[in-house]
């Protein structure tokens, strides 16, 4: 599924930024789902996501700060779908090799950073309802039950 967009033919056109959109809104959807449940799905969850986000304010290293099984549910998961989107239904490789640079260099510089303070870095601050990466949604769901994460660090600050 992968390696075929290595080899696409570039094209620079509408088509390209339409489906750029789609695989990111895809993408989008799939992460805040799994992050969603890993927030409020079950204790176990809570339990490893918790290292995320005892990264508190979040900063550019805090991309890089994972549970096995939160990284590769979260992250590898979530691009895996998009790459099957994208090949599958859109049929353009090309938007593939573009929505996973763009994803990549999001993740791990964009939504996390202290500087620029997007809707992420204030999800860390204050470990809320918005389990978004690109955007800024937070009351897309219905206001969970349990909060296993935020429980969890904040009942373990010391100050």
């Amino acid at each position: 599924i992968l390696s075929g967009c290595f080899q696409a033919s570039a094209h620079y056109d509408f088509q390209l930024a339409r489906n750029v959109v789609y695989c990111i809104l895809f993408n989008e959807a799939v992460f805040s789902t799994s992050h969603r449940y890993f927030l409020h799905g079950t204790e176990l969850g809570g339990k490893i996501h918790q290292i995320h986000h005892t990264c508190r304010p979040s900063s550019f290293s805090t991309s890089f700060i994972f549970h096995f099984w939160d990284s590769n549910t979260e992250f590898t998961a979530s691009f895996c779908c998009m790459a099957a989107f994208c090949n599958f239904f859109l049929k353009d490789p090309f938007a593939l090799l573009c929505s996973l640079h763009i994803g990549y260099l999001w993740y791990s510089v964009g939504d996390h950073s202290e500087n620029l303070k997007l809707g992420h870095f204030w999800h860390h601050h204050f470990i809320n309802s918005n389990y978004t990466a690109y955007t800024d949604i937070r009351y897309f769901w219905p206001a969970p039950k349990t909060d296993f994460v935020r429980e969890r660090v904040f009942s373990d600050r010391k100050d």
